[in-house]
C-alpha cells in the first residue's frame, strides 16, 4: 500500500516523431493553407499519432470545397473596390496613439498585398499556363504531406519505367490519363516487336559483306565455254550426207536438207511429216540416234581454238579445252568438271585440287584464247550472225544456253572482267529448316544425274525430269536417268507443246518467288546452296575509230545558264534580283552617303552664316553703344566745365 505523503507519479509528455523526408519522398505541391495540426493544445491527435505516427494535415470537406470555388467564381467576375485608408475624422488636439498605429498597419497590409501581387505577376509570366481543359494535370490528390505508402506506390516512384511516378498522389482523371499513355506505348512497343518478329520469321537470314579485300587465290576460277554460232559444221555435213547417200536413193542435197531437222528443239523449222519420216528412216537405217548426229555434225575445238595462254604461259588447247554438252549442242570448256561428276570419276568433292586458280589479277595471269570463227565453214546458225558465244559459270555446272551470254564478233577483241564474289554460311544456319533458310547444306540435296548439287543443275535435272514425266523421253545433252530413252522425230509433237520447258526460267519454289506463270507449273524445289560461288563480267570491246573533239568545258552563255538556272531553282534569282542587290549595296549606300554630305555642308554653311551674321550684329551693337556712350559724353560736357 502506498503511503498518504507518497509523491504522485510524474506524467510525462508523450515524445514527438521527427519524419525526415527523402528526397523521392517529398511533396511535389505542398498548399500553403494545408497546415499540419499537431499542435500542443490538442493531446488527442498525439495520441492518434503513436497509433498511426503520420502527419495529418486538417481536410475540407466536398460541400466546403464546392463553397470556396463558388466564392473565387464571384471574385473573378466582381469588380474591383477601390482601397482607401480610414483615417478618423480629426478632433481636437493630437490624435491618440492606437489610430496612428492601426492606420499604419493598414497601409504596411496595403503594400504586403500589392507586393505579393507583383511576385504572383512575375511567376505567371515566367511560366506557361496550361489551358483549361488541361488544368487537371496540375493538380494533385494528395495534401502534399508525407503518409504510408503501399508497396506499389513506392514501386511507382522508385521504378525507371516512365509514367510511373505519376500514379503517385495524382487524381483519377491523371491516372486515367496516365494509363492511356503507358498504354499506348506498351501497344506500339508490342506491335513493333511482332512486325519484328514476323521479318524475321519472313527473312531470317540476312547477307553482310565480310570482307572486300578477300584473296583472289581461295576462290577457283570460273569454267569458260564457248561455244560457236555454227551448229553444223559444213565440212562435216558434205563428208557424212556423202556417205548416207550410198545406201539411198536420197540425193546429197536433200540430205543435207534433212539433217538441219535434228534441231527442231533449238530453233523454229518450217518442215512436213513427211521431212521428219525421211529423217527417221535414214537415221534407224544408219543405226544413229539423233544424239550422235549432233556430236558428228558439231564444229571441232581443234579448230576453232587456235592459241590458248594460261597464267602468262603458253599451252595447248587441247590440253586445257575439253568438249561438254550443252543444251544445245556440244561446246568447248575451260576449268569444267562436269563430265568428271557425270561419268561418277569425282567420288571427293571437298576436294578442289583439279581446280585451276589464278594468283593475281589480270588479263596477263588470267585465260587468253585466240579464236577462228571459221566463216566459211559455217552451215546452219541458230541466229543470224557469226561468231562466238562465252558463258561464264562455276566449275560444277550445267552449261545453259539461256542464261547470260557474252557474244564475240569475227575481227574484234573482247576484253571480259570477271568479279568473283564468294558466299558462305555460319554453323548457326543450320538450326533453321530448309523453308525458313531457303538454301541446301553441303549434301543435303542429292540429284539423279549430277554429282555435284547446284541450282542450275537442280533446274536442268527438273526440266528433264519434267519432259519425261509428259513425253516419256528427253532431249540429248539433257541430264537423264540410264533407263530414260531419247526423245526422237516422233515425239517431236509432244516437245513442241512442251516447249516452255526449253525455254521458259525455272526459278526456285518459294510463294513469294513465282514471277513467271508459264513456269510456275514446272518448279522444283531447287534452292540455291549456301555456300557457292558467283561471277560478275564486264566487258571491254575493241576499240574502234574515234575522232575527238577538245573544247572549252564552260564559257560565259554556258556559266550564264547554269547559274540561272541553279538560283532559279532554289532562290528565284533573275537579272531583276542582280539589279536589286547592285542598288542596296552599292548605289543606295553611295546616295545615302552624298545626301550625308550635302546635308553636313549645309549646315555647316548655314552655321557659319549665322556666325557671321551674329559677329556682324555684336559688332554693329558695340559701335552703336561706343557712340552712344559719346553722344552722352559730349552732351554731359557742358556741364562738367562750371
Amino acid at each position: 500500500m502506498l503511503a498518504n505523503n507518497s509523491k504522485p507519479p510524474i506524467k510525462h509528455n508523450p515524445p514527438i516523431y521527427y519524419i525526415h523526408f527523402e528526397d523521392y519522398l517529398r511533396p511535389k505541391n505542398v498548399e500553403k493553407n494545408q497546415k499540419p495540426l499537431l499542435l500542443p493544445e490538442k493531446p488527442e491527435l498525439r495520441l492518434k499519432l503513436l497509433e498511426h505516427p503520420v502527419l495529418v494535415a486538417g481536410r475540407k470537406s466536398k460541400w466546403q470545397i464546392f463553397k470556396d470555388k463558388f466564392k473565387k467564381f464571384q471574385q473573378r467576375f466582381a469588380k474591383p473596390k477601390p482601397q482607401t485608408f480610414l483615417r478618423t475624422p480629426e478632433r481636437h488636439g493630437s490624435p491618440t496613439t492606437s489610430q496612428g498605429e492601426e492606420d499604419l498597419g493598414k497601409v504596411k497590409h496595403v503594400i504586403a498585398k500589392c507586393r505579393q501581387k507583383v511576385a504572383l505577376r512575375k511567376r505567371r509570366w515566367g511560366s506557361i499556363k496550361l489551358p483549361q481543359f488541361l488544368s487537371f494535370l496540375r493538380a494533385r490528390n494528395d495534401d502534399g504531406l508525407c503518409k504510408r505508402k503501399s508497396g506499389f506506390e513506392i514501386y511507382c516512384e522508385m521504378a525507371s519505367i516512365h509514367g510511373f511516378i505519376n500514379f503517385v498522389g495524382s487524381t483519377t482523371g491523371q491516372r486515367a490519363f496516365w494509363c492511356f499513355v503507358i498504354f499506348v506505348a506498351i501497344s506500339m512497343s508490342g506491335f513493333i516487336l511482332l512486325l519484328s518478329h514476323l521479318m524475321n520469321t519472313s527473312t531470317p537470314t540476312i547477307l553482310y559483306t565480310e570482307s572486300t579485300q578477300f584473296p583472289t587465290w581461295i576462290i577457283p576460277f570460273p569454267a569458260v565455254t564457248i561455244c560457236n554460232m555454227n551448229l553444223m559444221s559444213k565440212t562435216k555435213t558434205n563428208a557424212l550426207a556423202e556417205r548416207f547417200k550410198r545406201n539411198t536413193n536420197l540425193t546429197k542435197t536433200e540430205i543435207i536438207h534433212l539433217f538441219r531437222l535434228f534441231l527442231y528443239t533449238a530453233q523454229t523449222i518450217k518442215a512436213s511429216n513427211e521431212e521428219y519420216q525421211k529423217l527417221d528412216v535414214l537415221l534407224r537405217g544408219q543405226n544413229m540416234t539423233l544424239y550422235e548426229l549432233g556430236e558428228r555434225l558439231a564444229p571441232n575445238c581443234e579448230t576453232l581454238l587456235l592459241r590458248c595462254k594460261w597464267k602468262g604461259r603458253h599451252e595447248r588447247c587441247s590440253n586445257i579445252f575439253r568438249k561438254v554438252p550443252t543444251s544445245t549442242g556440244i561446246c568447248c570448256a575451260f576449268n569444267s568438271h562436269l563430265d568428271k561428276i557425270q561419268n561418277d570419276k569425282r567420288t571427293n568433292l571437298e576436294n578442289n585440287d583439279d581446280l585451276e586458280y589464278t594468283t593475281s589479277c589480270g588479263a596477263q595471269t588470267g585465260l587468253t584464247v585466240l579464236i577462228n570463227p571459221e566463216l566459211e565453214d559455217y552451215h546452219l546458225t541458230q541466229r543470224k550472225m557469226a561468231g562466238v558465244k562465252v558463258f561464264i559459270r562455276d566449275a560444277y555446272d550445267y552449261t545453259n544456253t539461256n542464261g547470260l551470254e557474252s557474244i564475240i564478233s569475227p575481227d574484234t577483241i573482247k576484253f571480259i572482267r570477271i568479279m568473283p564474289q564468294q558466299t558462305h554460311s555460319t554453323d548457326y544456319l543450320a538450326s533453321l529448316n530448309l523453308r525458313s533458310r531457303r538454301c541446301y547444306l553441303a549434301n543435303e540435296r542429292k540429284l539423279f544425274h549430277f554429282r555435284s548439287y547446284s541450282q542450275v543443275n537442280c533446274l536442268m535435272e527438273c526440266r528433264s525430269m519434267k519432259l519425261h514425266e509428259t513425253c516419256n523421253c528427253t532431249l540429248p545433252y539433257w541430264p537423264r536417268k540410264e533407263n530414260w530413252a531419247y526423245c526422237g522425230l516422233k515425239e517431236r509433237e509432244c516437245v513442241f507443246q512442251y516447249k516452255g520447258l526449253v525455254t521458259s526460267v525455272l526459278q526456285p519454289k518459294a510463294a513469294e518467288q513465282k514471277n513467271n506463270n508459264y513456269a510456275e507449273t514446272f518448279i522444283c524445289d531447287c534452292y540455291p546452296l549456301c555456300d557457292f560461288n558467283m561471277y560478275a563480267t564486264f566487258e571491254d570491246s575493241g576499240i574502234l575509230d574515234q575522232r575527238l573533239r577538245l573544247d572549252v568545258y564552260e564559257n560565259w552563255l554556258t556559266f550564264i545558264g547554269t547559274f540561272g538556272g541553279i538560283t532559279g531553282l532554289h532562290m528565284g534569282y533573275s537579272f531583276v534580283s542582280g539589279f536589286e542587290m547592285i542598288f542596296f549595296v552599292f548605289v543606295r549606300p553611295a546616295c545615302n552617303w552624298l545626301t550625308k554630305k550635302q546635308i553636313r555642308y549645309r549646315i555647316k554653311r548655314r552655321k557659319r552664316k549665322a556666325q557671321l551674321e551674329a559677329e556682324k550684329k555684336r559688332k554693329a551693337d558695340e559701335e552703336r553703344e561706343r557712340q552712344e556712350r559719346i553722344e552722352a559724353f559730349l552732351r554731359m560736357r557742358p556741364y562738367c566745365q562750371y
